[in-house]
């Protein structure tokens, strides 16, 4: 581990001195202090018509996140490498100190079958485990939700449940009695 960091910082110093980073708009301050890059160009925050994703200044959003449309990310909230918030139909939030882990997909219907709203709501203290897939439904506060998996239009998950790594929960379905 020390001689690859060696390696490393060798390999920036000539870098440094043949003005490889220099030309490329970094100093040669910034490179050996700490190696601080650019992440403009690569996170993807797309206003969809009026929408534009609003992300606060104490929540984490990875560099190759996808936000697009209606998606809010709350205070102390983080969401994680190659994840997809898409609220191009409906509304999507993040709440206070949750946690959305890599690879995961929200998604919020255009409407749900049964009327209620079809927005997809993460409430606060809730982590979602990587590659899970979140369509139009509601996490109530401090629950976790395990890796790889589905909660479907209008499932719900409430206050203090924990959901078992590839755990899938169907659609609420209207009573057709009535």
């Amino acid at each position: 581990m020390a001689t690859l960091a060696r390696l490393s910082r060798k390999v920036l110093k000539n870098r440094i001195s043949s003005g490889y980073l220099i030309d490329r708009g970094l100093s040669s301050e910034a490179a050996t202090d700490g190696l601080k890059w650019d992440y403009r160009d690569q996170r993807r925050i797309l206003p969809l018509g009026q929408w534009l994703p609003k992300i606060t200044v104490d929540a984490y959003v990875a560099p190759n996140v996808v936000l697009a449309g209606q998606v809010t990310v709350s205070d102390g909230s983080s969401v994680w490498n190659g994840s997809v918030l898409r609220g191009d139909l409906s509304k999507i939030t993040v709440g206070f100190c949750s946690n959305v882990q890599e690879r995961c997909v929200l998604h919020a219907a255009w409407s749900s079958p049964t009327g209620l709203l079809a927005e997809t709501s993460v409430e606060r203290f809730v982590a979602i485990g990587a590659y899970s897939l979140l369509r139009s439904c509601t996490i109530e506060p401090e629950c976790i939700v395990g890796q790889h998996s589905i909660l479907m239009e209008d499932s719900l998950v409430e206050t203090h449940s924990i959901l078992e790594a590839g755990s899938v929960v169907p659609p609420r379905q209207e009573d057709c009695n009535r």
